[in-house]
């Protein structure tokens, strides 16, 4: 009603006249362009994101990238962005209920809804943010934002889901969602996936490297996208290190990034190519490589 009532003080209840530079209107088309269109890539940073490393960061590859401009990201196919939003909604459900449910033990940045407000975060729990008011707009800091974690070591940077605090250290969690199929999957423990696993557990290594007291375990949590009546639509899934070939992968991922470290210091310069490269065609690392083709005709350093 309010909008009808401001609408009516409009000369003759429309416009009177469509301004310059109006074009015709293709819904349809204009949500298919918003979905193909490619993300812009990450900011160059002197750190490897740990995501990053868990989908076979190479430092060939970004040293090519870096010298031939190859890094101009694929186009995303029409629907996944609804995809992807679903499941962002997902987690964010459960990091939400988990806060709720531990005020006084969930550890991040909080901050208030101003933009000036986001300059300025509160690092804690939640209880202790929800005392704290921003200077500038004097709201409440209740809005969660994940810590970024930086390991000089390695050069690795990374962003937990969410950190409580418990009696045994910091619980690292690690919030997925997945559809009927991969949640099924991860129910059977066919899979975490690796991926997860290698996330969460990394942040871990991080932490302690940082001097926090944490958690022996991490945690993955689960929500299915799809309702499903009479189902339960969480799942929790304890993974250490000992886990499977969890510590291998960890390792390997160290090494990784510790390659591309050398590599971003040397100047970005063109290193030999991974073994599985090298000796197999059907290499998934390779075949998912935006600098393939170029990796394949271009030598060493």
């Amino acid at each position: 009603m309010a909008l009808l009532s401001n609408l009516s003080k409009i000369e003759g209840g429309t416009y009177r006249y469509i301004p310059e530079g109006m074009v015709e209107v293709n819904l349809l088309g204009a949500l298919r362009m918003y979905d193909e269109s490619p993300d812009p890539p990450r900011p160059e940073s002197e750190y490897t994101h740990v995501s990053s490393l868990t989908k076979g960061a190479c430092a060939r590859a970004m040293a090519l990238q870096h010298k031939y401009g190859l890094s101009a990201p694929e186009p995303v196919p029409s629907g996944m962005r609804i995809l992807w939003a679903i499941g962002r909604c997902v987690e964010h459900h459960i990091r939400t209920a988990l806060i709720a449910a531990y005020p006084k033990q969930a550890y991040g940045l909080w901050v208030c809804g101003c933009g000036e407000g986001y300059k300025e975060p509160y690092q804690g729990v939640a209880e202790d943010a929800y005392t704290k008011t921003c200077p500038h707009c004097g709201k409440v800091k209740r809005h969660y934002r994940e810590l970024t974690l930086f390991d000089d070591e390695f050069g690795i940077a990374g962003n937990p889901d969410l950190l409580l605090l418990t009696p045994d250290g910091m619980l690292v969690i690690e919030i997925k969602s997945a559809n009927a199929k991969g949640f099924a999957k991860a129910k059977d423990r066919m899979e975490t996936t690796a991926d997860y696993a290698g996330q969460v557990l990394m942040y871990r290594r991080i932490l302690i490297r940082l001097g926090f007291k944490v958690c022996g375990e991490t945690r993955v949590i689960y929500g299915r996208k799809e309702y499903m009546p009479f189902k339960q639509p969480y799942l929790e899934i304890p993974v250490m290190e000992e886990d499977f070939d969890y510590k291998a992968k960890l390792n390997m991922m160290e090494i990784t990034a510790k390659s591309i470290n050398d590599m971003r210091k040397a100047g970005y310069s063109v290193t030999d190519r991974l073994p599985c490269c090298e000796s197999n065609g059907d290499c998934k690392v390779a075949k998912a490589c935006s600098a393939r083709a170029v990796c394949l005709s271009v030598g060493g350093s």
